[in-house]
């Protein structure tokens, strides 16, 4: 996953942490979901530091982390 790469959210209801989810502690049912078929873009992806999560910029959310296997590579039109 390379920043700029176009992904496809794979499943229903995904929650979408964010910066301040993390640093505050938040409570994971107040968080915005993304859904199936939802495109984001990749801002960074840091295999080392969490394999886990992919941070993205959501077109309704703004920038939102991701869980890594909710995600697929939308593949261009031939």
């Amino acid at each position: 996953m390379q920043p700029g790469e176009l992904l496809r959210v794979t499943r229903v209801g995904v929650g979408l942490p964010n910066q301040e989810y993390w640093e505050n502690d938040e409570s994971w049912s107040t968080l915005p979901t993304a859904h199936l078929g939802d495109l984001v873009v990749v801002i960074s992806y840091d295999a080392v530091y969490d394999a886990d999560w992919v941070r993205v910029l959501h077109p309704a959310h703004g920038i939102r982390d991701v869980g890594r296997d909710d995600l697929e590579a939308v593949q261009p039109d031939r």
